[in-house]
Order: structure tokens, then C-alpha cells, then sequence
């Protein structure tokens, strides 16, 4: 991490004025990066560094003053009086401190794109065999636009859905690319303006998604999405434990339409699996228990697991950088319970599908000890 003053606005305030709460999480998700660098290939990492290097060359002043700070020893060829090299991973993160004192009027821009760029390029990466990531900013940078950070290009155009549903995924969208976070106040005057459509609408459209335990209201005109806690993860899991046990079970009996629809998606998911697209997998991964529940031909079950698939949706939203269950292992238990459907071996599906849910749960309650932990590894909560 290179930090160059010369390039901070002579009006940016003090360095003792706090940084915001916003710009603290995004120092805690590029600190965070660091955890990924024992997973990296180190092919081709040197090449990386000599281009990093070179862009901070190109864009500072002949005469500027470095801070350097690395997690592990590297060749620095660059001349700085300020280079800090920590021991271990525990003084790599407790540089949090010293970073949230930056000024924040001259940091949270940069701050802002660096965490989105990011969390983008973490996102499609395969659970080993990391690329390198590098970011430089140029004095002449501008700060990314609201419709950049919610750019999607690459990704299927969303379907038509309910208000409710394309607030969720705004919102959902808006965790995954750091624009919300945990916690945020999220007014409906925000989620108007995004929509396009009155703010009556999304308040009545926010009162639903409440109750159903997607989002929980701070006031009449906003909310927040928590961090869940593990509580709610059991609770979630075993309720789609249970259910989807029995709407397995029934879907033993499709037919060839049904059948084929599913195949589809679990096809879909391998594709994933192949390019290494963990967001994606775990978006069709839904689309896939979706259609196996439909194909139970059940009346009321389905559309109540259809809602607790929004809220795991959610939880993984909220857990952002921190969660990327391998599509692989996602292909191996969906491709179990899809052989149990399709051979009408009852007790060979539920087995798959509880074997899913309990795998899955395991994951997302070790993501969430690992983040009330916080980045110095002692408990945040």
C-alpha cells in the first residue's frame, strides 16, 4: 500500500478529524484483501508488482514523498523515508488505526472506487488461483458516478419482478458492490430516485419486504439490513431444511417438462463452476432449488421457500468480500439430489438436500464468526 500526500487538496481538513463510518469499512475491506494473498498463485506475480510499481512511478511527482506499508517483505524500488513492513498478519490489519486518520475529504472518493473495483474483482475469482490486483489512483481521477457502481455489465439483464423484488435487488446490489453496507440507513427517497417510482410505492413496498424479515425498518421512511446473526442463519436453514425435504421428496414425481427445466440450471451452474463465476453460481444455484420446488407441484410450500431463499440472498449480500462458497463443491451437491429426483429415490433427494443445507449453514456461520471477530481476530460484538 502506497500512500502519496502531495496529492491531497490543500483544503482537506485535519488529520485527527475521524474518518466516516463508510470510509472505515472500506479501509477494512482493502486491509481485508490480504487475506487472499497465501491463496494466490505466484505465477506471474513478480510481473505484477514491476507493473505496479511502474504505475506509481507514472503518476506521482519526480520529488513526492512515499508512505509505504507491505504486508510481507517485497523489494520496494521505489525511494520512500517512510516504509513499513509488518511481521504478520495481526500488524497488517492494525494499521486500520493509524489509516482511518487520513483525511477524509481527500481519501473517500478514491476509497469508494478502490473498494468496488475491488470487491468486483473478487467476486468471479475461483476459490484457489487468485490473479493479482493492483490499483492505482491519478491525481486526475474522478470519483466513480452512482451508475457505475451499480453497473452490471456482463451479467444476464434482470427480469421484470414485483417493486418489492427490485428493491431487493437494488439493495442486494448495493451491498455487493459497497455502495450500502450493513447497518446503512437506506431511505426510500434513495431507493425512489433509483427505481424511478413514487416514494408511496416504496413505502408500501418497503413495509412488505419488513415483514417478511428481508429488511428491518429504523423509521417510517427507512431501513436497514443487519448483519445476521448466527440464530438467524439456524433458524433460516433448518426451516429450508425441513420444507424443502418435503418439496423434494414430491418432486420425485415430475414429469419430462419439469425435469428438463431443472437440468437446465444445474447445466448452467457447471458453466459457472467452469469460468469460475461465484456470484452468478450461487444466483442460478437459487434459480435451481426454485424449480425443483416448483416441480413438487405443492401449493403453498414452494412460494415459502422461495422467501427463505431471498433472505439466504440477502445474508450472502450483507457478508459480501468474505463469502465465496465454491461453485465446484455447489455442482457436486445439487448434481446428487438432481440423480435422487430423477431416479425417484425419495430417501436419495432428501438425503442430497439436507447434505446441501447442513454443508451451506456450516459456511455461512463460519463467515459470520469470522467477521464478528474482526480483523485483528477479537470479537467486534
Amino acid at each position: 500500500m502506497v500512500l502519496a500526500p502531495a496529492h491531497w487538496p490543500a483544503s482537506a481538513p485535519p488529520a485527527d478529524v475521524p474518518a466516516s463510518t463508510r470510509s472505515t469499512r472500506r479501509l477494512r475491506a482493502v486491509l481485508g484483501a490480504d487475506f487472499l494473498r497465501d491463496g494466490m498463485s505466484h505465477a506471474g506475480l513478480t510481473e505484477a508488482t514491476k507493473d505496479f510499481w511502474e504505475a506509481v512511478e507514472a503518476t506521482v511527482e519526480e520529488d513526492s514523498e512515499l508512505f509505504i506499508m507491505t504486508s510481507d517483505r517485497m523489494s520496494v524500488p521505489i525511494h520512500s523515508p517512510a516504509t513499513w513492513v509488518c511481521s504478520n498478519g495481526r500488524e497488517w490489519q492494525g494499521l486500520l488505526p493509524v489509516l482511518e486518520r487520513l483525511p477524509e475529504a481527500a481519501v473517500a472518493d478514491r476509497l469508494a472506487e478502490l473498494e468496488h473495483r475491488l470487491r468486483r474483482w473478487y467476486q468471479p475469482s475461483p476459490a484457489h488461483g487468485y490473479k493479482a490486483f493492483s490499483w492505482v489512483a491519478s491525481p486526475r481521477q474522478q470519483p466513480p458516478s452512482s451508475a457505475s457502481l451499480l453497473d452490471t455489465s456482463g451479467k444476464d439483464p434482470v427480469p421484470a419482478h414485483s417493486l418489492a423484488d427490485d428493491i431487493i435487488i437494488t439493495i442486494r446490489q448495493g451491498l455487493s458492490d459497497g455502495t450500502f453496507a450493513s447497518d446503512d440507513e437506506i431511505s426510500d427517497r434513495s431507493l425512489s430516485r433509483r427505481l424511478g417510482v413514487s416514494r408511496g410505492r416504496v413505502q408500501r413496498a418497503l413495509q412488505s419486504l419488513a415483514e417478511d424479515g428481508l429488511v428491518t425498518a429504523t423509521t417510517g421512511t427507512a431501513v436497514v439490513v443487519r448483519l445476521p446473526t448466527v440464530a438467524d442463519v439456524m433458524e433460516t436453514y433448518a426451516a429450508r431444511r425441513a420444507l424443502g425435504a418435503i418439496a423434494v421428496r414430491a418432486a420425485t414425481r415430475w414429469g419430462p417438462e419439469q425435469r428438463a427445466t431443472v437440468e437446465q440450471l444445474l447445466d448452467e451452474i457447471r458453466r459457472c463452476a467452469d469460468h469460475h463465476d461465484v456470484a452468478r453460481a450461487q444466483q442460478v444455484d437459487l434459480d435451481f432449488q426454485d424449480a425443483l420446488f416448483k416441480a413438487s407441484g405443492l401449493g403453498r410450500i414452494p412460494a415459502m421457500l422461495q422467501s427463505l431463499s431471498k433472505q439466504t440472498l440477502m445474508f450472502i449480500s450483507v457478508i459480501g468480500i468474505r463469502y465465496a462458497y465454491s461453485p465446484a463443491r455447489i455442482v457436486e451437491l445439487d448434481t446428487a439430489i438432481f440423480e435422487g429426483v430423477r431416479d425417484k429415490d425419495s430417501e436419495k433427494a432428501t438425503r442430497g438436500w439436507q447434505n446441501k443445507i447442513d454443508e451451506g449453514a456450516r459456511y455461512m456461520i463460519n463467515q459470520i464468526e469470522l467477521l464478528q471477530r474482526g480483523p485483528t481476530g477479537t470479537s467486534t460484538r
